[in-house]
């Protein structure tokens, strides 16, 4: 899997499709697509291409780190998997790891909100402050809570700066001002120091009339990022504690993969060889039966007619469907040499090993190091 920059240079040629094309054509697609599935399936990849040193300049260039990051505030389980599984992998590259987990002094965040009259309401009943000076009952304009403009301060500093993991130990609040309803609220928050226990100062200020409505500073320690990161890379370190994690006995979703017919033997009951060029996988895993591995087939099928001609997501799809597919397929294919191959549809479903399928794109592919050429007729 591993490989130096000369070679991987050499095997992409002039006119193939490179590593950092590819990298960043996946990245795009995560940030256009409105598919949740397909952004599991991108950032999965993502994931896995992490796990190669020869990315790691690729992927700090296309700022993967920052979009693994983001995941950590993500409500999907998944995502939030594939983003911590994203920054394992890159984090043996020392200033990768330098940035997952250091924060600079004078790093500043920004956030912007116009506060309404519903967010008042919903903060009266959940907090049960239900002071008349927060209504419209007997005033033009209700004042918003200061502990709200507390929360969205809170909000800042859990997700954007320090981030997550930040744990508050102390906090001074100023209100020199008033903050009414239908306001907007900008919220600017700096980091004053990178010691064990961080030192942050932050100012709410409505722009449009030059006020500040809340100013102060807090004192946090931070857990989780660092915690994680470097405890996941204390484990995949470890071949034998990195194996220890699938041993959960959770089934295995449905899944998709595309293997050429040089890492299998047709009509044997073993696993292919090596890994898939291609993967896909579902939320979940369909019945542990005959019918239920049916399901997940024709699950695959079904991801190939939504997703051919539009998503680098789709398997068979891509094969068959875009122009450079074969540069594709040769990119990623793990061996120099490709002669007069097909692929061939698998799926996983409940369990962790492949069943074939018998399906195939009905083209013939030939790489040499990792070159698409033309197949001879003979």
């Amino acid at each position: 899997m591993f490989t130096r920059k000369e070679t991987l240079l050499k095997k992409t040629g002039p006119d193939g499709i490179g590593r950092y094309e590819f990298l960043k054509q996946l990245i795009v697609e995560f940030g256009t697509t409105t598919s949740t599935e397909a952004k599991r399936q991108v950032l999965a990849n993502l994931a896995n291409f992490a796990y190669d040193p020869i990315n790691f300049e690729f992927l700090k260039q296309l700022h993967a780190i920052d979009l693994f990051l983001d995941q950590l505030t993500c409500d999907n389980e998944d995502l939030l998997h594939f983003g911590l599984c994203g920054l394992c992998n890159i984090s043996p590259d020392p200033e990768s790891k330098d940035y997952i987990i250091k924060l600079n002094v004078g790093d500043k965040v920004s956030v912007s909100r116009i506060i309404k009259k519903e967010d008042v309401e919903k903060f009266t009943e959940l907090s049960g402050d239900t002071n008349p000076i927060h209504s419209t009952c007997g005033q033009e304009r209700a004042i918003v809570h200061g502990a709200f403009l507390n929360a969205l301060v809170s909000r800042v500093i859990g997700t954007k700066l320090p981030g997550p993991g930040a744990m508050v130990i102390s906090q001074t609040l100023n209100f020199p001002n008033k903050c009414y309803v239908d306001e907007e609220v900008k919220i600017l928050v700096e980091l004053m120091n990178n010691r064990k226990i961080l030192t942050v100062k932050f100012v709410c200020e409505v722009p449009d009339r030059h006020k500040i409505v809340l100013f102060g500073r807090l004192m946090t320690e931070m857990f989780f990022v660092i915690a994680v990161v470097l405890t996941l890379c204390s484990i995949a370190s470890a071949g034998e504690a990195s194996n220890s994690i699938k041993s959960d006995n959770k089934p295995v979703p449905c899944t998709c993969g595309v293997f050429l017919s040089g890492q299998f033997k047709k009509g044997s009951k073993d696993q292919p060889k090596g890994v898939p060029v291609l993967t896909q996988e579902m939320e979940t895993p369909y019945m542990n039966n005959a019918m239920g591995n049916r399901q997940c087939t024709n699950k695959c099928l079904e991801m190939v007619r939504e997703r051919s001609a539009r998503s680098l997501s789709g398997f068979i799809g891509i094969i068959t469907h875009l122009p450079k597919s074969a540069d594709i397929i040769c990119a990623t294919v793990d061996r120099d040499l490709v002669h007069k191959e097909r692929a061939f549809l698998f799926f996983k479903n409940y369990s962790d090993k492949w069943q074939g399928t018998n399906l195939s794109a009905g083209r013939e592919f030939c790489c040499k190091d990792n070159v698409p050429y033309k197949c001879p007729l003979s």
